[in-house]
């Protein structure tokens, strides 16, 4: 009875130990699995699938069906030169992108008004009702820029050609005074404290290519002057490095 006994308790410990290799190799195998997995889920969420590409203004005649950001940027030719419009966030706000300078843009609301549209009523609003440009204006001569962040995630920077009349109307009003009489005016934005035309191929060669730790840098306006300046990060990352750039500014 005893030498019985024995036999089943060796023969249960050897069974023991050949399952056991088994077991954790199939642990570590399913552990790998499993880890393997969760990186590419993590990894799926991380990476940004970016899209880009310039496009017609017909795209933008619809309402936004997701997140959607759209900007407009004035331009002006003078000289061979092109130059673009930009204006500064009010240094005495409490908002992050404080005293930098940007376009006249805004978030689209979601199955609103066309994007078009929402482009042109940012630009009034921004400007102070100095420059209006209507939608189909936008859509007849507008060129455009797209860029996809993510899936749900578009954005669109309209490049637009300002007459000699609009451009010494912008040249010449005060933007302080402006500011101070837009202040009773119904659905005005005061969110922009100074308008500078800046020469494109000059900001293109001086702005920072590290906009996360971007630096104020010196730029040349269209009077010939060197000024500091400081661009907004989305700004520089959406359009200004935005591959499809170069081309739109062959046919500017």
């Amino acid at each position: 009875m005893q030498v019985k006994t024995i036999r089943f308790f060796m023969a249960l410990v050897i069974t023991s130990l050949l399952y056991i290799p088994f077991v954790i190799a199939d642990e570590v195998s399913l552990t790998n699995v499993d880890t393997t997995q969760d990186t590419n889920i993590v990894n799926t969420k991380e990476i940004k699938v970016t899209n880009t590409k310039i496009v017609s203004a017909a795209e933008l005649t619809k309402a936004a069906q997701h997140k959607t950001y759209v900007g407009v940027i004035p331009y002006y030719q003078m000289n061979k030169k092109t130059y673009i419009l930009l204006g500064r966030e009010t240094k005495d706000s409490r908002k992050v992108d404080a005293g930098v300078y940007t376009d006249f843009g805004a978030r689209v609301k979601i199955n609103d008004v066309t994007i078009l549209q929402k482009a042109s009523t940012v630009l009034t609003q921004d400007t102070m009702g100095k420059l209006k440009i209507s939608a189909q204006d936008l859509k007849k001569s507008g060129k455009i820029i797209y860029k996809q962040v993510t899936p749900e995630h578009d954005v669109y920077y309209i490049f637009y050609k300002v007459s000699q009349q609009q451009f010494l109307k912008l040249k010449k009003f005060k933007v302080q005074h402006a500011r101070l009489k837009a202040s009773g005016v119904a659905n005005t934005n005061l969110e922009k404290d100074q308008f500078v035309w800046f020469n494109f191929e000059d900001l293109l060669q001086h702005t920072p290519k590290e906009p996360e730790t971007q630096k104020t840098f010196t730029v040349y306006t269209i009077d010939g002057k060197q000024m500091s300046a400081n661009l907004r990060k989305y700004f520089i990352l959406d359009c200004l490095q935005n591959p499809e750039l170069q081309d739109l500014m062959k046919s500017l």
